[in-house]
Parts: structure tokens; C-alpha cells; sequence
């Protein structure tokens, strides 16, 4: 059954207008992609929210200091994408299917939809990324103590870089909490378990064979 009258539709909204709002009237923005199915942009913001992923993963693993050259070092980034792609329409496969044992309906596109427009604030970081990445190059993903032990310009931009995707990494999840909340008609509590609830069974799934592993060790 239809949520509202005939008529009686969310207003919808301009594109400059739901990445805009979406910071401050997140419930509105949600509202009006689901109900006008507005899917135009979930890949497109999939792609950027995985480089800023990759490149996150790759300051704090210090990657170049295990892909040097610069040809397999974009090979990392690349294959690195690809999985964030894969991982994230995963993840919104295992929130559909364990969304419906709290009786929410939505599917997997929705859901997707949801997940990556709650990415915006992860995707700005890369109005810092880019920069520092052209202005250190691979030099930035290194353990190099020019970048981490000096008092430098570098030491200030890369650790202004790891707060501030922590910082924006809780903004996308709260975001996220709220998307799926209007989604699947849930209160914020429950939308928070079912968001965690895939968690724990990939955390179970990994974990039971390499407990298995080592208890076999001892035996």
C-alpha cells in the first residue's frame, strides 16, 4: 500500500537540493529517493566512496612501502575499489535479507541507495585527498619519518587527514542509521541492529574457521 494519498507525494526535490539537505534534513532527503526511486547517482557515489576508502586503508597501512613502483601501487588502488564495490553491494544484500527478521520490506537497490548516499560525508574528504596526494605523492602512503615524526607541514596534513575520516566515517554511519530508519520504517534502535546484525554474522563466519584452526593446533 501506498504511504501517502494521491497527490499527497513528498515534494520532490532539485539534485543541488538532496546534496544539500541531506546534512541537514537527512529524514526529507531519504524520503524522497525512496518514494521517487531516484538511483541515478548510488554508483557513481559507490566509486568515490571506495577511493576514499582505499586511500584511507593505504595512509594507514603504509601500502608504498610495499608497492613501490607507481604502476602497481594504482594496481592496488584499482583492485582495491573493485572490493569496495563488491563488499558494498554485499553488505546491502545481507541487510535486506536479515532486515526482513525485524519485518522490514526493503530491497537490495534500496538499500544500496541508502548506503551510498549516506557516503557523502566520507566522499568530501577527498577535497583533501587529492591535494595531498598531489602534493606528496606516494610519499603519503610510506612510514616515511619525513611525513610522521617531524614537525612538518606533512605530519599536520596526513594527521588532519586521519581525524577527519574518522570524523566523517561516523557522520556517513549516523546517516546511514537514519536512511535505513525512514527505509524500513524502523525506529534509530533497530535500524542500528539490523545495520550491525550482518556484522556479527561475517564476524562469526570468519572467526569459527580460524578458531577451529587453532584449537586444532593444540590437539
Amino acid at each position: 500500500m501506498p504511504e501517502f494519498e494521491e497527490g499527497q507525494l513528498p515534494e520532490p526535490l532539485t539534485t543541488k537540493e538532496i546534496f544539500q539537505l541531506i546534512w541537514t534534513d537527512p529524514v526529507r532527503v531519504f524520503t524522497v529517493l525512496r518514494h521517487y526511486h531516484i538511483n541515478q547517482w548510488t554508483y557513481g557515489l559507490i566509486f568515490l566512496a571506495s577511493i576514499v576508502s582505499v586511500l584511507n586503508s593505504f595512509m594507514r597501512k603504509h601500502y608504498a612501502d610495499k608497492y613501490s613502483s607507481a604502476l602497481s601501487f594504482i594496481g592496488m588502488i584499482l583492485l582495491g575499489i573493485f572490493f569496495s564495490f563488491f563488499i558494498i553491494n554485499l553488505y546491502a544484500a545481507m541487510i535486506s535479507w536479515t532486515g526482513k527478521w525485524l519485518k522490514g520490506r526493503a530491497g537490495t537497490v534500496a538499500i544500496t541507495r541508502v548506503l551510498a548516499f549516506s557516503q557523502l560525508p566520507a566522499i568530501t574528504l577527498l577535497c583533501i585527498q587529492i591535494p595531498c596526494v598531489l602534493l606528496f605523492g606516494m610519499e603519503l602512503f610510506t612510514s616515511n619519518p619525513y611525513l610522521y615524526n617531524s614537525e612538518t607541514l606533512g605530519q599536520v596534513v596526513t594527521k588532519t587527514w586521519l581525524i577527519l575520516s574518522v570524523i566523517m566515517s561516523i557522520w556517513s554511519f549516523i546517516l546511514g542509521i537514519i536512511g535505513l530508519a525512514e527505509l524500513q520504517h524502523f525506529s534509530l534502535w533497530k535500524s542500528f541492529l539490523n545495520y550491525m546484525i550482518p556484522i556479527l554474522i561475517i564476524t562469526l563466519v570468519i572467526s569459527i574457521p580460524i578458531a577451529v584452526y587453532f584449537f586444532s593446533l593444540f590437539n
